[in-house]
């Protein structure tokens, strides 16, 4: 390998030297050879700092932290004291470092453009330096892709299985303290998992597509191909083999692994990372240890002994056994669920034909799914799937209709999104001070905030009041309260073989629920922020289940307000978790009030996964 790489890097030199001397030849002035040279080195640094980008990336992915990092261990003590330090400490130089190249990569393309504009205004340059310019600057990227495989092939790739005892970045497998001691995993397998869930081995599905299961996955269309060709040409045999054949040619050309341009470097290392992944899963299976990732949806795996996590799991039903109601177990399932299936389809009958015919459910649309439980150190908190249950259409039909109604009457004061967050700070510059503090609200029970009927009734009077009592969609908002009640009363899910319905509250997490507890919510914060003559000269702006306000009064009167929000409606009980001060966290944010200056950052290393971004999040 490095024979070869040296023997590549020196041709491409070579050539370079000749292009470098044919430049020469065919330059007239001093200004020639000297804007030549400026643009050619201004692109040398811009295309080397845009492959260290890309080499220090790597390294984050292959876990590799740079050698350099490793004066940082301290061996007198012992490693698990200082081991997450290191890791954080590691894991933040290598983010300045990608913030110092990106920055230094945009001056440096800014300076490119100007130094071109330049030449284009002077018109000094003819299009045969043009193109020898361009030809070196070719050579160069040849150059630095031939560095940057090699470095990353014989740096990263060849140790990213060494069993060596380095100290990575941030660690992104967290094992619970009571099995901490237990050495259950090879050095190999903990690698892996660090990566966290936003890993997916390579060629996976590639693997897994022998020709054993590619002619399964043939047989249904070939059964569709020969009827389709029996009526199409009953009479002409020959050409109805001759399609056929084709046909079943190129579904295997396209699918087989054999004619796949996989490079053997990638193959091997996908056969062995299915092989540890099997490996992994029998030492979960054997030791009855469960892996989940984290509540807060980042790139995040969470350790933990398998009666340990079932006794959270039902401690928390326990705690919230107000909340749900044990209707049976799973054995009568079919009696409950056509049971339910006829209570709404009954309830419904009131509806015209059309809107009818999409909410009317049938026994084969239904299928209960068991509630999911993700961890955190502390807790676990339940994940309920709207995925065909019983009152999956209704949830549908009725965030379709009711989300643009809601987001108009929330849009003052509501965010749901970090960018959105970020461009709305902007309108609180002015209620920023050195002395200002600002304020986090958690509300810890935001999907059970609200009695069954209490929802449907602020619904209600807030629809009515913004619409003056017009039809939405040209459905009334009456019936739109009835709709709602039959999703909050009939939402069904299995815990441990029994089935369950709320009491209280509704699923968390889901569309539909979280567009309803914003609104709930919005009267409750409109008497205590914005009607409030106490709070007029701050900002304030809701980010889902979370509140953030400025202050810029004294601490005992914040805390004389705090108290005064905990003092809720009649029935219904607020659960409030504050924090306050200089700088705060609200989701993936960080904020800072600098003598005055409000700064804000996003936390990367809990940015949402990839595949939660949707509903449920499971």
């Amino acid at each position: 390998m490095e024979s070869e790489y040296t023997i590549a890097l020196l041709y491409n030199k070579y050539h370079d030297h000749q292009l470098q001397v044919q430049y020469q030849k065919q330059t007239s002035t001093q200004y020639q050879i000297d804007i030549g040279k400026q643009i050619l080195e201004t692109n040398i640094q811009l295309i080397t700092m845009k492959h260290e980008l890309i080499y220090h990336r790597l390294q984050l992915l292959y876990d590799q932290p740079p050698r350099s990092y490793d004066k940082l261990e301290f061996h007198l003590l012992p490693i698990d004291l200082y081991e997450k330090l290191l890791q954080q400490t590691k894991t933040k130089l290598m983010a300045l470092r990608l913030l110092c190249l990106q920055t230094n990569i945009y001056q440096y393309e800014t300076k490119l453009k100007l130094q071109k504009n330049e030449i284009i205004v002077g018109k000094t340059m003819n299009e045969i330096l043009f193109r020898l310019i361009d030809q070196r600057i070719e050579l160069i990227h040849k150059q630095m892709k031939l560095k940057l495989d090699f470095h990353t092939n014989y740096n990263l790739r060849s140790l990213f299985f060494d069993d060596r005892n380095r100290i990575g970045f941030i660690n992104n497998l967290e094992i619970d303290k009571n099995i901490m001691k237990n050495k259950y995993f090879s050095r190999k397998q903990l690698q892996l998992l660090r990566r966290g869930p936003s890993y997916v081995a390579p060629c996976q599905l590639q693997l897994k597509l022998s020709d054993q299961l590619l002619e399964k996955q043939y047989q249904p269309l070939q059964q569709h191909l020969l009827v389709d060709l029996v009526n199409r040409y009953p009479n002409d045999r020959k050409l109805f083999n001759t399609i056929e054949q084709k046909t079943k040619e190129e579904f295997y050309k396209i699918f087989s692994l054999s004619n796949r341009n996989i490079s053997p470097s990638m193959l091997e290392r996908s056969y062995h990372e299915q092989e540890l992944i099997g490996t992994i899963q029998q030492c979960l299976h054997e030791h009855n240890l469960i892996l989940r990732r984290t509540t807060h949806h980042a790139n995040q795996f969470y350790l933990i002994d398998q009666a340990r996590f079932y006794e959270r799991c039902q401690n928390h039903m326990k705690q919230h056994q107000d909340d749900y109601e044990l209707l049976s177990s799973i054995s009568n399932m079919e009696t409950i669920v056509n049971q339910h299936i006829q209570k709404i389809n009954t309830a419904l009958n009131f509806l015209n034909k059309d809107i009818y015919q999409q909410l009317v459910l049938q026994r084969n649309d239904i299928q209960l799914k068991n509630v999911n439980f993700l961890l955190d150190r502390s807790y676990v908190k339940p994940i309920f799937s709207m995925e065909s249950n019983v009152t999956s259409k209704l949830s549908t039909y009725l965030d379709n209709l009711l989300r643009p109604t809601i987001e108009d009457i929330l849009k003052d004061s509501f965010v749901d999104q970090d960018l959105d967050f970020i461009q709305r700070l902007q309108q609180c510059s002015s209620k920023i001070k050195p002395t200002t503090l600002l304020v986090r609200i958690k509300i810890q029970n935001f999907f059970s905030l609200f009695q069954h009927q209490s929802v449907v009734d602020r619904i209600g009077y807030l629809l009515a009041k913004h619409r003056q009592n017009q039809l939405i969609n040209h459905i009334s908002i009456v019936t739109i309260e009835r709709l709602i009640e039959l999703y909050l009363k009939y939402t069904l899910f299995i815990f441990e073989d029994y089935i369950y319905t709320f009491n209280h509250g509704m699923p968390n997490e889901t569309r539909f629920s979280t567009l309803l507890s914003n609104l709930c919510l919005y009267y409750w914060k409109t008497k205590k922020f914005q009607d409030n003559q106490q709070f007029q000269n701050e900002f304030l702006l809701q980010y889902n289940d979370e509140l953030f306000f400025t202050w810029n009064q004294s601490k005992d009167n914040l805390d004389r307000f705090l108290d005064t929000l905990k003092e809720f409606f009649y029935g219904d009980y607020i659960d409030l978790k504050t924090e306050y001060g200089q700088q705060i966290n609200i989701q993936n944010i960080h904020l800072e009030n600098r003598h005055g200056q409000l700064y804000s950052t996003m936390n990367t290393s809990s940015l949402l996964l990839p595949y939660v971004t949707g509903y449920p999040k499971v």
